[in-house]
């Protein structure tokens, strides 16, 4: 709401002319109404200080005076400042609702690949073995069953080449896999790992040739054998 003094004072600094200070006034309270600007006091000076060379006749009619009021007043840097602040709040209102989806995606996707890990982990070397030794079997009972075909002439030559050799690559790389997983599985099987390292050790004890000291036979005397015999003890007569 315009303070009452305020309009007062138009009136009175403009009384050489009511009905465009009437028309005027009128246009500023709706324009400053429509920008809904906090500062009405100083941004009616601003127009008084625009206006107050016009007159009536260099207005022009009516819809000129509200034309060109609408004017000084778009033009009116507090005006513009509302403008600006307006795209301003638009933009960040944007860009938080953006900061928010991506910060909703990063969170679902870690979420995610927390459960993928999860499932990654709970797949042991056993399982995987397995896994591939069916796959295998199973190429290797189509490839056979697609021989079968061919012998009763349910397949075609070409048809029978082209499929036949890749479901025979397909199986044989397979069974590599099984084999290579099968060995991973023994490498890193607990109770090999344990017994190995029994047997070793029982090796080392067990083992002749890592004896501190060379073993001589019983039947090679008290001394070991040489080219020179032992001197014997003197008896007198």
């Amino acid at each position: 709401m315009i303070p009452s003094g305020v309009l007062a004072e138009t009136s009175r600094k403009e009384k050489k002319d009511p009905d465009v200070v009437s028309i005027c006034t009128i246009i500023i309270v709706i324009q400053i109404c429509r920008y809904k600007h906090q500062n009405l006091h100083q941004m009616i000076m601003n127009l008084k200080i625009l206006i107050k060379n016009y007159n009536k006749q260099e207005l022009g009619t009516d819809g000129a005076i509200k034309d060109k009021m609408i004017g000084l007043i778009t033009d009116l840097n507090q005006v513009k400042r509302l403008q600006t602040d307006k795209e301003m709040t638009i933009v960040k209102t944007k860009s938080g609702s953006t900061v928010q989806e991506a910060n909703k995606l990063k969170t679902e996707l870690a979420t995610d690949k927390s459960r993928l890990d999860a499932k990654r982990g709970e797949i042991s070397l056993d399982v995987m073995s397995v896994m591939l030794q069916t796959e295998a079997a199973k190429s290797e009972e189509d490839s056979e069953k697609l021989a079968d075909n061919f012998c009763e002439g349910k397949v075609g030559l070409d048809n029978f080449l082209e499929t036949y050799i890749s479901s025979r690559t397909m199986s044989h790389l397979r069974q590599i896999k099984s084999q290579k997983m099968n060995e991973l599985v023994r490498e890193h099987s607990p109770t090999r790992n344990r017994g190995q390292i029994s047997s070793s050790y029982n090796n080392d004890i067990r083992s002749p040739g890592l004896a501190p000291y060379p073993a001589y036979s019983s039947s090679a005397g008290q001394y070991p054998a040489s080219g020179y015999s032992m001197p014997q003890p003197y008896y007198a007569s």
